[in-house]
């Protein structure tokens, strides 16, 4: 619509949109140079790295360090040097880590005049600290004991593994699939009862040494857990579960670059729910991910949380024939480290004819359900799970309380949520509900 000025001249037109689409166009980067330091004539910038905690220039400037430098010449194209860098109570010197063979660092400089960026190849260092006694002498730095009182708290005995059989069978007949339940109960009637046998055979043979027969004892090890690692001493509820019970910094780091490209591809609320009606994202995954919209650019770890529980979601609901087919079956915008550890974590069997149990299924409900609940204040709805899952509502209760949550029925929405507090429920295996007169 075109406007004018109060002179009477007519200004630019001007079209203005609310489209999510738009693009903002992109200058061009004009690269005038490329300086190397293969040739170990010329000493190419460095920056640095510390082992022990994240660098600090402005501290660093202020305490006036002494700094040692030294070229040792370039082996296989590669610059050597040495480093040592001393400041008032702590003195540094740079660690035997090699370069980066798939990756080169460059230092952009543009001219803002011309326009035109020169790209000088650089170094990247890691120093490592020494503390420094009387004698001058470097000695290691040891780092203080820690004060976190799930790493101080002392390891449970291992349990033994008929107890742990016993365990995993009381829970699958309580609250497992029917396909799990048939396998113990044929289990149970194929078993031979030992004394039976033994009678039978001293009837049958006359007076036999009793110790001299052996019975072989078949020990199955299994390391099935069915919740995530969590702090049960913790003071909050939304300390029970942590991060770093589930991924490790590199995962998170990961996850994080592949939501920054989700977000890029899939710009607005509309372009999630067409993912979902395309089976690209689950319903429970989309809307935690169409929260990442409103702060683009600035993800943290519940978005690393919000793509992994999409990409477990997603899983549980893949065919046989997809399993076959190995990691190539999950999103193509999942890392590829998260789609070993998925695999590894909830399902079974040979590379190339993998399964999900039914333990691994309930494993996968149960860490569905706790990353939810961290995501959103330690309260969902029961809707966004069931909507997602396939599970009976049975299993959902005996599920939650198993995540140490607890079922509860809002008295504003009249919905039913799963809420997690700071006392956690109990689930007893054994237990065997009564039938109704």
């Amino acid at each position: 619509m075109g406007k004018r000025k109060k002179d009477g001249s007519k200004a630019e037109d001007q079209i203005e949109t609310d489209s999510p689409r738009r693009h903002k166009k992109t200058k061009e980067v004009i690269i005038s140079e490329v300086s190397t330091c293969k040739n170990g004539k010329k000493f190419p910038p460095v920056f640095l790295s510390f082992t022990h905690a994240k660098c600090n220039p402005e501290q660093l400037n202020k305490s006036q360090p002494s700094v040692d430098v030294k070229m040792n010449g370039c082996i296989e194209g590669k610059v050597q040097i040495g480093i040592t860098l001393k400041t008032n109570h702590i003195a540094y010197t740079n660690t035997d880590d090699d370069q980066d063979s798939h990756y080169t660092t460059y230092l952009a400089i543009r001219d803002k005049s011309t326009g035109k960026t020169r790209l000088i190849e650089s170094l990247n260092v890691m120093m490592r600290p020494e503390l420094i006694n009387m004698q001058d002498r470097p000695k290691s730095v040891v780092a203080p004991r820690s004060t976190n009182p799930l790493l101080l708290k002392t390891e449970v005995k291992e349990v033994n593994s008929e107890d742990r059989i016993e365990t995993n069978k009381q829970l699958i007949k309580s609250f497992g699939q029917r396909k799990g339940q048939r396998y113990y109960e044929l289990k149970e009637l194929n078993t031979v009862d030992a004394e039976d046998t033994e009678a039978r055979v001293l009837k049958a043979a006359g007076v036999v040494d009793a110790g001299a027969v052996t019975t072989p004892v078949i020990e199955a090890k299994t390391t099935l857990s069915l919740v995530p690692p969590r702090d049960e001493d913790a003071g909050r509820a939304d300390m029970i579960y942590r991060v770093e019970h589930i991924l490790t910094e590199r995962e998170v780091q990961e996850l994080i670059t592949a939501c920054g490209k989700i977000v890029e591809k899939y710009s607005s609320d509309k372009a999630f729910d067409k993912g979902v009606e395309e089976k690209i994202f689950s319903p429970i995954g989309a809307i935690f991910l169409k929260k990442l919209l409103k702060n683009p650019g600035e993800f943290d770890h519940t978005s690393a949380l919000s793509l992994y529980l999409d990409a477990i979601v997603k899983f549980t609901k893949m065919k046989p024939a997809d399993l076959k087919k190995g990691l190539h079956s999950l999103p193509p915008h999942l890392p590829l480290m998260i789609k070993k550890k998925i695999f590894d974590q909830f399902s079974t069997g040979p590379e190339k004819k993998r399964f999900i149990s039914p333990e691994l299924k309930d494993k996968a409900v149960c860490y569905s359900i706790v990353i939810a609940l961290m995501l959103n204040n330690c309260k969902i709805e029961v809707s966004h799970i069931t909507e997602s899952l396939r599970i009976e509502t049975r299993n959902l209760k005996k599920l939650v309380l198993l995540t140490g949550a607890s079922l509860e029925l809002d008295s504003d929405s009249h919905q039913q949520k799963i809420i997690l507090r700071k006392t956690l429920t109990s689930f007893d295996v054994n237990y065997v509900a009564k039938k109704r007169k």
